[in-house]
């Protein structure tokens, strides 16, 4: 059975749309806090997570992270996380994604409360769902998995989504 981790968002949606099916246990874990990025929540966010893998080790869990390179406390318990999993879990693995461009981001670059900055790497979470379906039945030894998305100036998308 596929077991999705909270995570009821974009990817959540698609996730469930897709009825994934699994012989064993598979459990998908894609809850974070990703609006603050304090350090006391991150760490609240991977204590979580930390507690979530000793109660599952024996299971399968994907675990979706980020190729964000950005400084953030965020990034960081994000990698922390991704460290926790490959060394406590033998069936463990990290999936990371670039970020997914709805509504929050949309939004906030339509009322100016977000400037755009650099480049941004984009993917369709039908994408994700696709590598999720994978690694269901993955019997490799590669514990981490990168999905490449496309490069686009967060410019381009701000003055796109303000037209």
């Amino acid at each position: 059975m596929v077991i999705l981790k909270n995570g009821r968002g974009q990817l959540g949606d698609e996730l469930i749309k897709a009825n994934l099916q699994c012989s064993q246990d598979v459990y998908i874990y894609h809850t974070w806090e990703v609006n603050d990025k304090h350090p006391n929540t991150q760490l609240k966010s991977l204590n979580k997570f930390k507690y979530f893998v000793d109660e599952h080790k024996s299971d399968r869990i994907v675990f979706i992270s980020t190729t964000s390179e950005n400084e953030t406390q965020y990034v960081l318990a994000k990698h922390m996380a991704e460290a926790y999993l490959i060394n406590t879990a033998p069936n463990g693995f990290v999936l990371r994604v670039p970020m997914f461009v709805g509504p929050r981001v949309i939004s906030n670059f339509k009322d100016d409360s977000k400037k755009p900055y650099g480049t941004m790497e984009l993917i369709h979470t039908r994408d994700v769902v696709e590598k999720i379906k994978e690694l269901l039945s993955y019997d490799g030894m590669k514990r981490f998995h990168t999905l490449q998305g496309e490069k686009i100036s967060a410019q381009l998308i701000y003055d796109l989504v303000r037209i």
